[in-house]
């Protein structure tokens, strides 16, 4: 997986070229994954200091998303798998 930053987000924003977003959560919150109109490969969203960035709940996340994408129709989540105890 390729780390982006935000200003990669913004130029393909711009460019037309974001084809989708992906919500993962992980187990600091939720992580963003792009994928671009070029590939299918799934980029994650690191932060300047080299850390993926993370959002605390999906609701953030989502109006994040919503600045780079506003037509967008769908947004894939994927929720860790936990096992329970028995």
């Amino acid at each position: 997986m390729t780390a982006i930053v935000e200003q990669d987000l913004k130029d393909a924003a711009g460019a037309g070229t974001i084809k989708n977003f992906v919500v993962e959560e992980v187990e600091a919150g939720y992580v963003l994954l792009t994928i671009f109109s070029r590939s299918n490969a799934e980029h994650i969203l690191y932060t300047q200091r080299n850390r993926a960035r993370t959002w605390a709940n999906v609701n953030s996340l989502i109006e994040f998303i919503l600045h780079y994408k506003p037509e967008l129709p769908e947004v894939t989540i994927r929720l860790m798998r936990r096992s329970h105890p028995t």
